[in-house]
């Protein structure tokens, strides 16, 4: 190991009491996008987290089972900062 410090930060999402399928599929490709574009790692969780949890928010409301086959429609009204 080199001589930097190295540190451990984690990213909370409040829970969405909802069950669909594909939700890690859409985290890790929200994180690695993230991170192709710049963002730390740590900004590119918060965005990964955020981005699934109001995918889940939105299939909850749209009574959808797969994530991926919905991921338009889903990302049509989410902004990413």
């Amino acid at each position: 190991m080199d001589n930097e410090e190295s540190s451990c930060e984690f990213v909370y999402n409040d829970r969405v009491d909802y069950v669909s399928q594909g939700t890690g599929d859409v985290f890790a490709s929200s994180f690695v996008g993230s991170v192709m574009v710049g963002k730390s790692p740590t900004s590119a969780a918060k965005v990964a987290g955020e981005f699934t949890k109001k995918a889940i928010e939105k299939m909850s409301v749209m009574k959808l089972i797969l994530m991926e086959l919905n991921l338009n429609r889903l990302f049509l009204n989410f902004m990413i900062y």
